[in-house]
């Protein structure tokens, strides 16, 4: 990967559309307990792997700094990022839909910054979950906004032509990205 940061396409609500699920906050580090008790601090060099294939999926991190991708392999050995992770955000919670013990990673996930991670074991994070209805809430919606993001990337993928896919793709970057107009002087948002 080349660059110093990955461009960040977030998954939002097109304009106009889910009012109140707005008011649904999607899962953050600063959901996490402020004493660090929940988890262990790990410092990633930037192009280091934070987890690769094979390794156990019995974690989920949070970016406290940086950025992380997630990056799969071409049979060819040609690396593809399915998304990248900005500093506050969960990722490698898909470690929930493994089977236990046998569960283990399918692709990479790389620090392309310098990146402070916070690691919290899966029976770990299911007892915090427990404990804090708001939290759970927190990481319900979380996983909405991105099974919703990854099916709409899905039905985009399954036109056949490439123009049609392509001219998709924009479609859906442009429906979710919020118009906001901010008057200089009324500080109105339209």
């Amino acid at each position: 990967m080349s660059g110093d940061t990955l461009k960040r396409y977030k998954a939002e609500f097109p304009f106009g559309e889910h009012h109140d699920c707005r008011a649904l906050t999607t899962l953050t580090i600063e959901h996490l307990p402020p004493d660090g008790s929940l988890g262990k601090q790990l410092e990633f060099g930037r192009g280091v792997d934070v987890w690769q294939p094979g390794d156990r999926s019995d974690s989920l991190y949070f970016i406290k700094s940086g950025q992380a991708a997630l990056i799969a392999s071409s049979i060819e050995g040609n690396e593809i990022v399915l998304n990248v992770f900005d500093a506050g955000e969960p990722f490698g919670e898909l470690c929930f839909c493994g089977r236990g013990d046998t569960a283990h990673r399918q692709n990479w996930a790389r620090a392309t910054t310098e990146s402070t991670i916070v690691e919290i074991k899966l029976a770990d994070f299911l007892n915090y979950l427990q404990d804090n209805s708001e939290i759970l809430g927190a990481f319900v919606f979380t996983f909405c906004i991105r099974l919703a993001d990854a099916l709409r990337r899905v039905e985009i993928l399954s036109y056949r032509g490439a123009e049609e896919r392509l001219g998709m793709l924009l479609l859906h970057l442009a429906s979710t990205r919020e118009k906001r107009i901010i008057k200089e002087r009324t500080g109105q948002v339209e």
